[in-house]
């Protein structure tokens, strides 16, 4: 068993490490994404989670064959994790440095990666915000900042952290992030922005698996964490998450389900300094008082791909509550 555990890691290192460097792509002169930084994590919603899964999948399956450890065929290659070197992260540093000073303070500027802490130059980034007189907000899987001196060392700079968290379970959690341990290091990395006093909010994806304990995850963020609020947006698969993972789909969640735990959220919310933000989530489809409570926020984020025809016909503009539509609905 442990050969075989020894072998598993060895063949998943062989062709997870080997990548081409990583770079910083602009996106509309409004996004800079530096491609090429793996995310710890392989979350069930997210289509590099899946491609993660698969590749895995494969190279066990090809080892128990006594077959040689070559990775499947498809869409391994955007798995490789790019190979950080000090002038690969200098030349970054210069791009993001040029459109900084570029770009018009009045622009908003976002900079994303899969989990931009996972870049070498994290710190240097930072810097350079604070430089150019740009906020930055960085949504993260946090797992880096359990680390108390590397948050720290975040902590110079008036960064706001955006973690998420998808469940007061342990076991959902890591079940959810692909990744044992996931859940007791999100909550050591809140300890520690806390104990820092580092600005931070929290979010949680709706899916198939987690909608069940929406209500007692709302109880431990206001009791536990004493947050007065956070954001919960919807699971919509891409296309590409189907192409990679046809299974994905089970994870959109029932409406019903979900309406019964925002009730309870509600209760929970009642009278109280307390607020939740519901991102794409069908207002169409929830009972009265869930969609006329004040601790209730609603957020619609414009998709640009094409959401799958076998869940969504199109954007739903005038339903009205109308029970048999459960197409994304305009805030009324």
């Amino acid at each position: 068993m442990k050969a075989l555990l020894e072998g598993c890691r060895w063949v998943l290192s062989r062709f997870m490490d080997l990548s081409s460097e990583p770079y910083l792509q602009s996106i509309e002169g409004r996004y800079l994404r530096i491609v090429g930084i793996r995310c710890p994590l392989a979350c069930a919603y997210c289509v590099s989670g899946a491609q993660k899964r698969e590749v895995q999948a494969g190279a066990l399956e090809r080892l128990r064959r006594n077959l040689s450890p070559e990775p499947p065929p498809g869409n391994t290659a955007v798995l490789k994790p790019a190979i950080q070197t000090p002038e690969t992260t200098r030349r970054i540093l210069v791009g993001i440095k040029r459109t900084l000073a570029d770009t018009p303070p009045e622009v908003p500027l976002e900079l994303t990666a899969d989990d931009l802490l996972e870049f070498d130059g994290i710190l240097d980034v930072f810097a350079l915000h604070v430089r150019y007189q740009r906020p930055l907000s960085v949504i993260t899987p946090g797992l880096k900042l359990a680390d108390l001196d590397f948050a720290r060392a975040c902590s110079a700079f008036p960064v706001r952290f955006t973690l998420t968290l998808p469940s007061s379970s342990s076991q959902v959690t890591d079940a959810l992030l692909g990744r044992p341990g996931a859940h007791a290091a999100i909550l050591e990395a809140l300890t520690n922005l806390q104990r820092l006093s580092i600005s931070f909010s929290l979010n949680t994806v709706i899916t198939q698996d987690n909608v069940d304990g929406l209500a007692a995850l709302a109880r431990f963020v206001f009791e536990e964490l004493g947050l007065s609020g956070f954001a919960m947006p919807m699971f919509y698969p891409e296309q590409t998450l189907l192409d990679t993972d046809p299974r994905a789909m089970r994870l959109y969640p029932s409406l019903a389900r979900l309406n019964t735990q925002l009730e309870q959220i509600v209760d929970l919310c009642e009278g109280r300094d307390r607020r939740v933000t519901l991102i794409d989530v069908p207002i169409c489809r929830l009972s009265d008082r869930v969609t006329n409570s004040d601790s209730i926020e609603w957020s619609f984020v414009s998709h640009t791909d094409s959401p799958t025809p076998s869940y969504r016909l199109g954007r739903c503009d005038t339903c009205r509550w109308d029970p048999e539509c459960c197409h994304l609905s305009e805030p009324p």
